[in-house]
């Protein structure tokens, strides 16, 4: 101590009267400027005179953020010449680095919070420094209300200090006043005088008259930044070089002495797109040497300590910051601050009470934060980018406490583990106690997700006693829905993937999603396959901290993890699925019916799962072709383009058999029009087309229907009263005799007609081609490149060639597919033969089937992608390798939609109502497209039969106009070269894509979004016949900036079971009155929320309330298998003798394996529910409309469980 020297900071000449002062006073207030050595000197002062003394301290010294308190405890460490760790320590969040020699700890507000309210006492510390009590953080608020209720209580020899540069004094000072004879005696107040360099600071007025820019001052009802504004703020930087110069040469002439350097810039952004936007800005600044470094919250630990570095010789360090750097960081050499004096604030909104993040300006108190970080090594300079004008009569003078209009749901449950009382009197205590209406609100949020009890023995309708999961909830160092999420995963055997959902909500999903529609799934794929658990200490350091607190109250990550099968992997995922909308509940939304025959109308009755449009085109839009080609081909390889007036129908190819649903391109497709940048297209006048046309009439080409054929390389116009069904390539009847060869799945499969006819066809076409002398490809492969392709049943004959399409090019092998068969095979690449032009004509004999009206069961989809093994399995048993008869039902974008009959023991047997008897599948009406395809082939085959058939294009005069059509279009396209101008078209659409309603009903009157970086932030839907609701939960729900739309993030759809909504809704409802018909004969469905106030019968929580109506039969067997389940998810988030912490590994385990079975039982019921038609209730959202006489009150059956997450639900009695 003898040797160590103080710095020459401000606050050191003041050393001995502050010693004085925080020995002498409970409480001691400290305003000093930054930079004068408050946080990092006078926690040693009273460390060293301890130490002087001989007598034992522990000091803590809190941050608001965890960059702040670690950087500063390095600081510190290495002043005084210690390992970081022993005297001098650290504790951020999940990360600690202190021994318990450690004498001088810096924290996070919230690590000390955490501390204060298990430990209820102040006495581990001697002395509490709360520093940047400035900022109002919620935390910060409710950590001052505990030390100061403490204090008074339990721990009155206690210190605390409070210190901050820009701190209200007389507000705190009275807080932590003193009751002195009537009189509140206000706590001691000390300013520490001085800072270490002046700082200048300029405002827009004076900039102006630097740099020669013209801009309109900033109005204060439209906080934002302008693209001027930006501007001005890269020319303020590169003005730097010539005040430094100014600044070398004027010591110069004083005859100092100074050392050239390029002083660091902090500029200081409301948020993460604005520094990105400012970071592209200075990056085409090459010339100007300078090192960028944005700092946010995102940003990792390693990118954090470059803002700490020194920059390379000659070149200027320019720091791009949100207000993490306003108080929690000092980077030395800061020598300018750039401030726009804009913050982003969360706005709760009063109609629905959810929140944004709103763009705001800053308070005087915040800005001067940020002029204080630059001047502490050298004069220092705060451009502000407002006029001075403004600054004096617009910037608030403070900022408004977070507890005003932040969350209090963490807060409220650290109020009820304190047990120091009701926590609407708790709260008001506080420095700036929250609105009465907002801490009520927020406890009955808690009882809705079951934190606190929602019947207790206490009467109060806005407290309640602390339920297990409210106490696990409080531990847990995660968002509360994270945390029972977390709970449910234990509860139903899936605690590793809840875990790392739980953990890893920052990572980009649609790389692993493997088509599960949840991003919280995808979360687990990516740390399953290392993309997130390797070289990530942060994550791991949470994983570890989150499992500490749960192995606390008995929850264990099970260690002996058999490998499941699939089936099994399957409805584990499902299960997780329930687990997810469980923890979410009541963040339910509807996916939103489709009008299907406008839909078909609007898609021109294309394939909704493998095309999209474009709009707005410019006349003779198939000029471009090759240009929209060219705009899609980053989203897949296009089949063909159909021109029709003014609109586009991009398809794309199928690049796997296996790919029967929405292609990945689609979605792809339709993403694209969510950036801002729009699609262009290079294209003549119409003047200049007709001019190029000469003497031929063009006009009628303008919005013809054209269509575009990739694989042909062909451009031919279509007729208008063109039928998609072409009679010459249909079976002579619709029953006849089909070869399966190729079972894509469960009612999917290729084949070829059986018929002699049909067999001599392709024994003809077989010679043929192997009568020829065939030669090697001379085009590298791609994928639908069509080929000749050996095929043969023995390993030792080289086979015949038939034509096949390649699928896959693997290494030396190719799969291909067989064109005239259906089946598929890998072939050497060079056994592949061209394909001859003149084999091209003759119509592929393959042909693809479904199977009409067949869907999967509930209990195929869970143990399933779509159908199960078992399920894919039985089918293939059935009808692979066989020639079956099929009855065609209709023809849906070429594929034939058919009836399959199979002879068994029985007799003949059609095959789907054969696999919904066995529980694999289920009946579904067919789509409009489908059943308008079903009339026409009903009506051909009767003109057919009858000889009345006549051809719509037949004539040879339609033929002849045609094929001139054909030939203007093709000598068009080779007339035109380099386009005169730019047209913008709109686009890409699908009018099946998806869109969602809230089930509450709270938002009719706004629209919802799925963030776009959500698996499901384009969803099309290509099944809108099946009208039955499907669930989409959301993990967060937020109102966009300008509160007109609410935006869903971390999003999991459902699987489409149908009475699922209903059926989830009931397991998670904290209260649920069923509704019935007026006769009482059945339920129509139910009202789910918080139930009712027991003295005004109004509802308790209106907004959250569900009216959920039944499409499915739901009976009282059902009502009580969900009583069930609810009592089986008791058992284990339960206290009590019978309580999880009293239970053993095999107890547990076995309850474990009663939920998930009572879950699957409760969704795979069989027979499956019959389908019903919804009866909606003529008084929605009205509680208490059962009579009591007609309900029967279920009770749990373990009367010593206590603080269970469930009260079981009364079931209204039926007439029978």
């Amino acid at each position: 101590l003898a040797s160590y020297e103080y710095p020459n900071l401000p606050i050191t000449k003041n050393r001995q009267e502050l010693i004085s002062l925080i020995e002498n006073n409970s409480v001691v207030i400290i305003r000093g400027a930054t930079g004068s050595g408050k946080t990092t000197q006078l926690p040693q002062f009273i460390l060293d005179y301890y130490t002087e003394k001989g007598t034992p301290c522990n000091l803590v010294v809190t941050q608001p953020r965890k960059i702040g308190a670690s950087s500063i405890a390095r600081w510190v460490a290495r002043e005084r010449k210690c390992t970081l760790g022993s005297l001098v320590g650290y504790q951020v969040g999940l990360e600690k680095m202190a021994t318990e020699h450690t004498r001088l700890i810096y924290m996070t507000t919230g690590v000390l919070l955490q501390k204060l309210v298990a430990a209820k006492s102040l006495t581990e510390f001697s002395h509490i420094f709360i520093d940047e009590v400035h900022e109002r953080t919620e935390e910060l608020d409710f950590l001052l209300l505990v030390v100061k209720k403490l204090l008074n209580s339990n721990s009155r020899y206690v210190k605390v200090i409070l210190m901050s540069a820009t701190i209200n004094c007389a507000e705190f000072a009275e807080y932590f006043g003193t009751p002195v004879r009537s009189q509140i005696n206000p706590a001691y107040v000390f300013e520490v005088e001085g800072a270490p360099y002046t700082i200048e600071e300029f405002y827009l007025d004076d900039i102006k008259s630097i740099l020669p820019f013209k801009m309109d001052g900033p109005h204060p009802d439209d906080p934002c930044i302008s693209m001027e504004m930006y501007n001005m703020a890269v020319s303020l930087i590169q003005s730097f070089d010539d005040l430094e110069a100014r600044e070398q040469s004027q010591s110069e002439q004083d005859g100092q002495t100074t050392l050239p350097g390029r002083g660091s810039v902090l500029v200081f952004l409301p948020g993460l797109a604005e520094i990105q936007y400012m970071q592209e800005a200075l990056a085409k600044l090459v010339r100007k040497r300078l090192q960028v470094y944005p700092l946010h919250s995102t940003v990792t630990l390693e990118e954090q300590n470059g803002v700490f570095l020194v920059p390379l010789p000659g070149y200027r360090k320019v720091i791009l910051s949100t207000n993490i750097a306003e108080s929690s960081v000092t980077v030395p050499d800061v020598k300018y601050v750039i401030d726009f004096c804009l913050a982003r604030h969360l706005v709760c909104d009063k109609e629905t009470n959810y929140q944004c993040l709103r763009l705001t300006w800053a308070s005087k108190t915040n800005c001067n934060q940020r002029k204080g970080r630059a001047g502490r090594v050298s004069k220092g300079f705060c451009y502000r980018l407002v006029t001075r004008d403004f600054w004096k009569t617009e910037i608030p003078d403070y900022a408004i406490p977070e507890m005003l209009c932040s969350p209090l749901a963490s807060i409220l449950l650290k109020v009820k583990l304190l047990d120091m009382g009701d926590p609407r009197s708790l709260l008001s205590t506080a420095l700036t106690p929250p609105n009465l209406r907002d801490i009520e609100r927020t406890i009955l949020q808690l009882k809705e997700m079951g934190a606190l009890s929602v019947h207790s023995s206490i009467r109060k309708h806005f407290d309640g006693e602390l339920t297990f999961l409210g106490r696990v909830l409080a531990h847990l160092p995660v968002d509360l829905f994270l945390g029972k999420m977390i709970v449910l995963g234990h509860v139903f055997g899936c605690l590793e993937e809840s875990l790392i959902i739980g953990i890893t909500l920052r990572l980009s999903k649609l790389a692993f999603a493997h088509g599960v529609p949840s991003d919280s799934v995808a979360f687990v794929n990516a740390f399953k396959v290392g993309e997130l658990s390797e070289g990530n200490g942060a994550t791991s350091r949470t994983q570890s901290s989150v499992l500490c607190s749960l192995s606390q109250f008995n929850m264990h990550v099970s260690d002996s993890s058999h490998p499941l099968d699939y089936a099994g992997i399957h409805s584990q995922r499902f299960i997780l699925q329930v687990v997810i909308a469980g923890a979410f509940y009541p963040n339910y939304f509807l996916q939103g019916a489709i009008d299907e025959e406008q839909a078909s109308k609007e898609l021109s009755g294309n394939d909704p799962r493998t095309t999209v449009m474009v709009r707005n085109l410019p006349p003779f839009a198939f000029l471009y072709y090759k240009q929209l080609q060219s705009l899609f081909r980053q989203c897949g390889q296009v089949k063909s383009i159909s021109f029709e007036g003014s609109r586009a129908y991009v398809e794309f190819y199928r690049s796997s058999l296996q790919d029967s649903g929405v292609l990945p391109e689609v979605s792809l497709s339709l993403r694209l029009s969510q950036q801002k940048q729009r699609l262009n297209l290079h294209v003549h006048t119409t003047n200049e087309v007709e001019a190029l046309a000469g003497c031929r009439t063009v006009s009628h080409l303008q919005y013809a229907r054209v269509n575009v054929d990739f694989q042909s390389q062909t451009v031919y116009p279509v007729g208008v009263l063109s039928s998609t069904i072409d009679p010459e390539r249909l079976p002579s009847t619709r029953v006849f005799v089909v070869n399966i060869t190729e079972v894509v799945e469960v009612g999917h499969f290729w084949g070829f007609q059986a018929d002699e006819a049909s067999l001599e066809k392709q024994g003809r076409l077989t010679a043929a081609i192997n009568m020829l002398e065939l030669r090697p490809l001379s085009v590298s492969l791609y994928p639908n490149l069509l080929c000749l392709a050996p095929f043969s049943d023995t390993h030792t004959d080289t086979g015949s060639y038939y034509r096949a399409k390649v699928l896959h090019v693997q290494g030396s092998n190719v799969e291909v597919f067989f064109l005239d068969f259906g089946n598929t095979s890998k072939v050497p690449c060079n056994s592949l033969r061209e394909l001859p032009a003149d084999l091209l004509g003759a119509p592929f004999q393959a042909q693809e089937f479904v199977l009409a009206g067949l869907a999967p069961s509930a209990q195929s989809m869970i143990t399933g992608i779509q159908w199960s093994s078992r399920a894919r399995n039985r089918f293939i048993t059935l009808v692979n390798g066989r020639s079956l008869i099929v009855s065609l039902y209709s023809i849906l974008h070429g594929v034939m939609r058919v009836h399959l009959h199979v002879s068994m023991e029985t007799g003949d047997v059609d095959v789907a109502n054969l696999l919904v008897q066995e529980g694999y599948a289920r009946l579904v009406p067919e789509s409009f497209e489908s059943q308008q395809s079903h009339e026409v082939l009903m009506g051909l085959y009767k003109d057919l039969k009858e000889g009345t058939f006549t051809p719509s294009s037949s004539s040879s005069s339609w033929n002849t106009r045609k094929e001139e059509e054909k030939q203007l279009i093709n000598s068009l396209l080779l007339s035109f070269s380099k386009a005169s101008h730019n047209v913008s078209v709109h686009g890409p659409f699908s009018p099946h894509k998806v869109t969602f309603h809230c089930m509450s009903g709270v938002m009719q009157y706004r629209s919802v979004i799925i963030d776009r970086d959500s698996i499901n932030s384009v969803l099309v839907n290509d099944n809108p016949q099946d009208s039955h609701e499907r669930l989409l939960v959301a993990g967060s729900v937020s109102l966009n900036a300008s509160g007109t739309c609410i935006m869903l993030k971390e999003t999991t759809l459902m699987p489409h079971i149908h009475g699922l909504p209903s059926l989830v809704t009931m397991l998670f409802t904290p209260v649920m009155e069923l509704r019935t018909d007026q006769e009482r004969t059945c339920f129509t469905g139910a009202l789910c929320g918080l139930g009712t106030n027991s003295n005004s019968q109004e509802a308790m929580l209106p907004d959250h309330d569900i009216e959920t109506t039944f499409d499915v039969k739901v009976d009282v067997e059902d009502i009580s298998e969900i009583n069930g389940l609810r009592g089986a998810v008791n058992r284990l988030v339960c206290e009590g003798p019978n309580g999880l912490l009293h239970l053993g590994p095999e107890r547990i385990s076995a309850l474990q394996e009663d939920a998930r079975d009572r879950l699957l039982r409760l969704f795979c019921k069989m027979p499956s529910r019959e389908d019903c038609t919804p009866v909606y209730y003529d008084m929605p959202k009205k509680w208490n409309q059962v009579d009591p006489s007609q309900q029967m009150e279920v009770v749990q059956n373990d009367g010593r469980a206590k603080a269970v997450l469930f009260q079981l639900h009364p079931v209204t009695l039926l007439n029978m």
